[in-house]
């Protein structure tokens, strides 16, 4: 990552040497046939959505000199609690349970407390104002149940829980809580659940971690292994509930479903998270075809959703650092994804970034180091961030909107690059979209494969380059060029290349515009840069020597035949 900064700045800087005569001006402008996308952004996507504080009662781990303090190793298989208060828990119940069942909200201190049951949830509330559960600094604490739950009936809200709440649940506190759930899942409240501090370690042998309403997450060290999703959020009834979101913490994830899994909105903040999920990308093999191009037919006949981030509705980021190594896609929305900050390190069978809609980034560092496509949505915008894609395929996808309007001339599917410094090295395209590629800033590199279908760049429609530094090499013979019509100059020039080549554009004065190494055999290099203008004469070296040198002559040059 650091060789890849420090690369792409050195790019950055040449990009913007001096040079003023005959340039066009570089300014987003009017192109016939373009689509006029208005991309989602973070209001739109939270539009309605409930999104959950911390309150000061969340917080609150005192003990007051009144509370009740209990030794289970005393109770008769069941200790019930009946009134609103605290109560501090410490010794060991086995075969037994805890049952709040209060009007007035209450706190349990698990002190150094063992609860195992054979028949049920071992802590179950069944109705108060709000539980809070703070596990007391330097105890260790254990919740378990058994495999078969013994129950009064069968309907929805029936307990599936090692611990369930029917009500608010809040866990705080400098403690540690193991929870092993061997019949459904670890902890689950059927209203609001949050985590703002503590060391909880959660074995499930289906659902982790489940908020209906919500699951907000603010501190602490949280560990989950799962039989499915670790991180769940179900209300999908209410438009307002559903949502999960991370303020902060350190999470570690190991789940044979999704990590995260909302059936409204993925909010991260920040915090850390570290999640595989299906075994890891390396589980997907990518299987090369007799057309030279790779398939991931593993993961596209899974049943079994193994994501990163799932959200129904949409997912926005703003900060912390993703650790995702996933059998299916890295993030997930059936909706919009916009970004604005965050390190990610990815690894993927499947899409890196995916979204139905819109997939919008204005910032973050990523590593995208293994996925079949890097980044794609019905439409796909970068105004800013640092990337790094390596793809089995397409690097930047745009695939446009599964319903297309009745006046097909202005249907979207646009890939737009605003800003941002972006390196693609792609098996497939480097940028394809199934209508328009729109460059009006950033710097972007892209190396992809020499075949007779991949190109650095591929579109259906309108391809303009108005503005930014780009360079690709590549394959050429289904290349696009960029439309006459373009803001700023660019050349496309047909040479040979291997994998490993030393790349140098220099202009007559032998300043150096562009220096990249090969990813692949290529067979045309492509380029563009504020800097150029007509009349003038351009030279590519390979490894140091001479190869082509040729006059720009037009807004769009292209020098050989394709």
């Amino acid at each position: 990552m650091k060789r890849l900064l420090a690369a792409m700045a050195v790019l950055l800087c040449l990009c913007l040497l001096a040079g003023c005569a005959n340039k066009l001006k570089s300014s987003e402008k009017y192109h016939e046939g373009m689509p006029d996308v208005d991309f989602a952004d973070e209001a739109e996507v939270l539009n309605g959505v409930n999104i959950p504080e911390f309150k000061a009662s969340d917080m609150d781990e005192s003990v007051p000199e009144n509370a009740m303090r209990v030794d289970l190793a005393s109770a008769d298989k069941e200790y019930r609690i009946t009134s609103g208060g605290t109560y501090v828990l410490s010794g060991a119940l086995n075969d037994g349970r805890v049952i709040v069942d209060s009007m007035d909200a209450v706190h349990i201190v698990l002190n150094g407390a063992a609860i195992a049951c054979k028949g049920g949830p071992a802590l179950y509330c069944k109705n108060a104002d709000r539980l809070i559960i703070t596990l007391a600094e330097g105890t260790e604490n254990f919740i378990s149940d058994s495999e078969e739950y013994f129950l009064d009936s069968g309907d929805e809200n029936e307990p599936n829980a090692a611990i369930f709440s029917q009500s608010d649940l809040t866990i705080n506190g400098k403690g540690r809580l193991t929870v092993t759930a061997k019949h459904n899942n670890g902890i689950n409240s059927r209203d609001k659940l949050k985590l703002y501090s503590g060391d909880i370690e959660v074995i499930s042998s289906d659902d982790g971690i489940v908020g209906k309403d919500c699951l907000l997450i603010g501190g602490g060290n949280i560990s989950v292994t799962s039989g499915d999703d670790a991180l769940r959020s179900t209300n999908s009834k209410d438009e307002e509930r559903g949502s999960i979101v991370i303020r902060g913490g350190s999470i570690g994830i190991d789940a044979n479903g999704d990590a995260l899994n909302a059936k409204n909105c993925i909010v991260i903040d920040g915090g850390v998270i570290n999640a595989k999920c299906g075994g890891g990308a390396n589980e997907v093999e990518f299987i090369l075809q007799n057309d030279g191009k790779l398939t991931n037919e593993q993961a596209q006949q899974n049943s079994d959703s193994c994501k990163g981030l799932s959200a129904k509705r949409g997912i926005v980021i703003r900060g912390g650092v993703l650790e995702l190594d996933t059998f299916d896609d890295s993030i997930h929305s059936n909706g919009s994804t916009v970004i604005s900050g965050g390190e990610f390190n990815i690894k993927s069978g499947d899409e890196g970034i995916h979204s139905d809609a819109f997939t919008v980034i204005n910032g973050g560092v990523f590593r995208i180091e293994r996925c079949f496509e890097g980044i794609q949505g019905a439409n796909v915008r970068i105004s800013g961030g640092v990337l790094d894609i390596a793809s089995a395929d397409d690097g930047i996808n745009s695939t446009g909107s599964t319903e297309e309007p009745a006046d097909a001339e202005n249907k979207d599917g646009l890939v737009k690059i605003e800003g941002g410094v972006i390196s693609v090295c792609a098996n497939g395209d480097g940028v394809d979209s199934n209508n328009a590629i729109w460059i009006v800033g950033g710097v972007l590199s892209i190396s992809n494969a020499n075949s007779s279908t991949d190109t650095p760049f591929d579109c259906e429609g309108v391809f303009a380059i108005d503005g930014g530094s780009v360079f690709g090499c590549g394959g050429s013979e289904r290349l696009v060029t960029a439309s006459g019509d373009s803001g700023q100059y660019s050349a496309f020039v047909v040479i040979d290349g291997k994998a490993g080549d030393e790349i140098t554009v220099k202009n007559a004065s032998r300043v150096v515009l562009f220096e990249q190494t090969a990813g692949f055999d290529f067979s045309c290099v492509a380029f563009s840069s504020a800097d150029m203008k007509q009349g003038a004469s351009y030279t590519v070296f390979i490894n140091g020597a001479e190869s082509v040198t040729f006059e720009l002559t037009s807004v769009c040059t292209v020098k050989g035949e394709f």
